[in-house]
């Protein structure tokens, strides 16, 4: 207890202000002088909570008056918690009649509203009658309101429930209660079979991949993020009372262990993870809720995209929100958001509260860019006079602005600074004879990178890609405004201007295919259309984009279709007959690891599709054309060859971002030149041994001659070559002969943990364990009734290079038969994934693990086998990111105010992953964080303790002991791999 005596003065301390009832952070303050455009096309208003309020809340009037100005081309939802303190009771309760007359005073408020209406369930309305409760209010909603189907999602099932609101914009409406619920439907959910969680999950999956296209809003009842009193965020009053510290600890317990219906508490805590962890990446995507009586606003970058997390529960009115800790909104008032959506596809958020007749604007923010239409006025052709730009060229540096000296370059790293500055002839686009004459279509980059999609006259499509990045392009807006800014787009001239071109020769010897990329000079074409301007000026590349039929391309294998990553994971998994061929896939990754292009995610692969006889003639009867054969269509290589010097480059590497590696003679940090690649590895290349990988390296070296890396060096333009050939050229020779020995070092990682991943149709993994340590895995398709179609899979692993493997079967009957000889070895985990699976293991040694839901789940066990089923919905499905090594990270700080001055500090994040609720599960934690100060006068404490077991989870933040919050406060660093121990243990 008296070790924690520290934290709890610190919650009390952290609180000392009181929180403004309307906050916004610096940097959205100027938010009035925003104006919308006025092509609005269509809104959504966002209330929930509203069963608290009385028949006559000023907020329901408000709506009403609100919704006078949508019309038609508008939906209200109500984000739950309809029905006050118990849901609708049964028609003879005694609390019925209060209950009916506060959901009549919401929907008269939108009875007349001829747009669309969805009502959610909260936690409240399920009652204490469950799934009765909420088919009594579903059916009131819907015969009140008598428009159909309102009460989403249907019959006490969590959903997804997909409504298209507009061209272009769709509602996901989720019961997240479900999730939280001791005694929740499963069965026939309408679109899917519910048995547990993960069902819910991948369904919802599904429509996130169904609607990528369109502006995504989801609304649920519970938050993922607040700042609200669930989230144990309480006014500074309420550590005093009865007493101090004694008044801290139901506010710490809540946020810190939670109740059940707090964002702490461990099944809150695995739906916020589970749903974050499905939105990551998905651009642009709106949650929305309430729960929280407040009202706020958290934009979060995930995967380098731009999400929003909103709170809307102050319908009844309004209870403590603090300020800051990722919002840069929130408001202590009664309330609701509206979100804007314009036909140049930008959508803003509106915040409302009852006042000033007709509402009172809280708060505007454009949260996502227009996107206006790229083509040109129809009217512009060849023929209007424009200029004519055959055989036109220019003499320009890519980007002379990079040039530096000095000083600067021994801080700041000289990098490939003299390349980028170095002037050379380009040939200038001409638009209207290149492919039979380009159209714009898309104007994008959702990196750093600007790009153009153009439509060729000749019926491919083609790419404009800048060379120039954009720093900070999805950083929060506040940070963009700093020097930080300015110090990363100084750091981009670590990038290779000219690898790109490089690349084709290269992977045309090694066997791999590629884009063919050139140099062009974009003019100040209006035949670009008018959002060209992000690229007038520059030096580009040009190329043709790896899509559908490319049968006259040989550089992507002459593939008749080619695809995206999202739509190859879609395939394979759907059916087991399509599969990536692993050696192209690792001869692929191999030609990576030469260039030192640390940058290789799904974004950086086409796929060229194949029919399996196309890649092997020999093939005879059904085997020539089950299934399609995918090999891989690398792309992007804007982080190969690059150079890192300069003191404070290089420590911010060394200490932070390890994944950044140079090009030279040494490989570097091989963990983090592949570490982005990891999950593709994993994913991939399962089925290949040690004598694979080096084998292909061993072709791979053989292959790039001497002359054939000359050749590829002398496609840069003589002024580059003159500089940089030389050296670029021993450095890759010096790469090539170690290409084996680097490619054995990777394996050895890979094979530690080993995934089996199956596909939504039905398998059998036959798992035999040698004598010897060694484990046998075969994998083979099979009909609905178990009966085997054909071998999908095979490997031998040994205990010396593998410690486990896992086992998923995904969708499906899948039956999972463990036996054989052995008694130690490696550890095997099973994980059955949706459908009626099968279990038939004989283990005494207990060195197998089974997961999967009970319902439909049969398991036959010898007599003595350690196995149980653990029903743990978080590890039934599988998650390409969900292996972490082992992890060591680096944490620094620095920050200034008048009490303290300027401070710095820092310290270490070890991590140690845990299979969740495994029994070795470790821990990991903040140690060591200390902070210098110029001024003496400070408290500090920080600590951080998380049992991945998912027993509880505490974290308590640096907090000051001074008059002023701390403010300009960065945390520093990033995840780097422990050498040290095994990967073994992940999350």
């Amino acid at each position: 207890m008296l070790r924690l005596l520290p934290a709890l003065l610190i919650a009390v301390l952290a609180a000392g202000c009181a929180a403004p009832e309307v906050f916004v952070a610096e940097g959205h303050r100027g938010w009035r002088d925003l104006l919308p455009p006025t092509d609005e096309t269509y809104r959504v208003v966002l209330l929930g909570d509203g069963g608290h309020a009385p028949t006559d809340a000023a907020v329901l009037d408000l709506l009403r008056t609100y919704l006078a100005g949508v019309g038609e081309r508008g939906a209200v939802v109500f984000l739950g918690d309809n029905a006050h303190p118990a849901g609708l009771p049964d028609s003879a309760a005694a609390a019925r009649a209060e209950a009916e007359a506060r959901l009549r005073a919401q929907l008269d408020a939108v009875r007349d509203f001829p747009g669309r209406i969805v009502v959610l369930p909260g936690e409240q309305d399920w009652g204490p009658g469950g799934r009765d409760a909420l088919a009594r209010q579903e059916a009131f909603v819907e015969a009140y309101l008598d428009r159909g189907d309102t009460f989403l999602p249907d019959d006490g099932f969590p959903g997804p429930t997909a409504v298209e609101l507009a061209d272009g914009v769709t509602l996901i409406a989720l019961d997240t209660q479900w999730w939280l619920a001791d005694d929740r439907p499963t069965g026939d959910a309408g679109d899917y079979t519910l048995r547990e969680p993960s069902d819910f999950l991948l369904e919802l999956e599904d429509l996130l991949y169904r609607y990528r296209d369109d502006r995504i809003l989801i609304a649920g009842h519970h938050p993922l993020l607040s700042n609200g009193l669930h989230a144990g965020r309480v006014p500074w009053t309420a550590h005093l009372t009865p007493l101090p510290l004694l008044g801290s600890v139901v506010p710490l317990y809540r946020r810190f262990v939670g109740r059940e219906q707090d964002l702490a508490h461990a099944d809150y805590r695995l739906l916020r993870r589970e749903l974050r962890t499905l939105f990551a990446g998905r651009d642009g995507l709106v949650y929305a809720a309430g729960h929280d009586r407040s009202l706020q606003y958290f934009p979060v970058v995930e995967r380098r995209r731009q999400l929003h997390y909103l709170v809307s529960g102050s319908a009844a009115g309004a209870e403590h929100v603090a300020a800051g800790h990722g919002a840069v909104f929130t408001a202590q008032r009664p309330g609701f958001l509206a979100l804007r959506y314009f036909a140049d596809r930008s959508v803003w958020l509106e915040a409302w509260t009852p006042g000033d007749g007709e509402g009172r604007l809280l708060f505007r923010e454009q949260i996502e860019e227009a996107e206006p239409d790229p083509a040109p006025d129809p009217t512009v052709t060849a023929s209007d006079g424009l200029p004519d730009f055959r055989d036109s060229t220019v003499v320009r540096a890519v980007e002379p602005g990079y040039a530096r000296g000095g000083l600067r370059n021994v801080l700041l790293g000289r990098h490939h600074r003299d390349l980028w500055a170095t002037p050379i002839e380009v040939p200038v686009l001409d638009a209207a004879r290149t492919a039979g004459g380009l159209t714009p279509i898309k104007v994008g980059g959702q990196s750093q990178s600007v790009t153009m999609r153009l439509a060729g006259g000749d019926g491919k499509i083609y790419m404009l890609r800048s060379i120039d990045k954009v720093a900070g392009r999805n950083w929060p807006p506040a940070l963009r405004r700093t020097v930080a800014t300015s110090l990363a787009q100084d750091q981009i001239a670590m990038l290779h201007p000219f690898g790109a071109l490089l690349m084709p020769a290269l992977s045309d010897a090694a066997g791999v295919y590629h884009t063919n990329p050139r140099l062009v000079f974009v003019p100040d074409d209006p035949r670009l259309g008018p959002q060209r301007n992000a690229l007038v000026g520059e030096v580009v590349l040009f190329e043709i984009r790896p899509d559908e039929d490319l049968s006259d391309l040989d550089y992507v294998g002459n593939a008749s279709n080619v695809i995206g990553s999202t739509k190859l994971f879609d395939e394979i998994t759907d059916d087991n007959d399509h599969r990536v061929d692993a050696r192209a896939f690792a001869r692929a990754r191999l030609l990576d690891m030469l260039v030192a292009d640390w940058d290789r995610t799904a974004d950086n692969f086409r796929w060229s599709a194949f029919e399996p006889y196309e890649r092997d003639p020999s093939l005879e009867g059904d085997a020539r054309t089950e299934g399609k054969v995918y090999v891989p269509v690398p792309r992007d290589r804007d982080a190969a060859f690059t150079r890192i010097d300069g003191l404070l480059p290089r420590l911010y590497q060394r200490l932070a971002e390890r994944v950044w590696q140079d090009f030279d003679a040494d490989y570097g940090y091989l963990k983090g030149l592949n570490k982005k690649g990891l999950p593709l590895d994993r994913r991939f290349t399962a089925a290949l041994t040690r004598d694979d990988w080096v084998g292909l390296a061993e072709e791979i070296r053989e292959r790039l001659t001497d002359d054939v890396l000359a050749q590829a060096v002398a496609a840069w333009p003589a002024p580059v070559r003159a500089q940089a050939g030389a050296e670029t050229l021993r450095i890759l020779q010096a790469r090539r002969d170690r290409l084996p020995d680097v490619a054995a070092k990777h394996y050895a990682l890979l094979a530690r943990v080993v995934d089996v991943v199956g596909s939504d149709k039905h398998e059998r993994f036959e798992v035999t364990r040698q004598a010897d340590g060694r484990t046998d895995v075969v994998v083979f398709k099979t009909s609905k009734k178990g009966e085997t179609r054909k071998e999908l899979y095979r490997r031998t692993f040994r205990p010396g290079e593998t410690r486990e493997i896992r086992l998923y079967g995904l969708g499906g009957r899948d039956r999972f038969e463990v036996g054989g000889e052995g008694r130690s070895g490696i550890r095997l985990i099973a994980v059955g994934g949706p459908g009626d699976d099968a279990f038939a293991v004989q283990d005494p040694a207990g060195r197998t693990r089974l997961y999967d839901a009970p319902a439909g789940t049969h398991v036959e066990t010898a007599e003595g086998a350690a196995v149980r089923l653990r029903p743990d919905p978080l590890v039934n499905r599988y998650d390409l990111d969900g292996y972490q090594p082992n992890q060591t990270q680096p944490v620094a700080f620095f920050g200034s105010n008048t009490d303290d001055g300027v401070f710095a500090g820092g310290g270490v994040k070890i991590t140690r992953h845990g299979f969740r609720k495994a029994p070795h599960a470790q821990t990991h934690r903040i140690m060591g964080n200390y902070a210098v100060r110029t001024n003496a006068f400070n408290l500090r404490y920080a600590g951080h303790f998380v049992d991945v077991a998912g027993a509880w989870d505490l974290h308590v933040d640096a907090a000051a002991f001074n008059r002023n919050t701390i403010r300009n406060f960065y945390g520093l660093g990033n995840e780097t791999e422990d050498d040290d121990r095994d990967a073994e243990f992940y999350q």
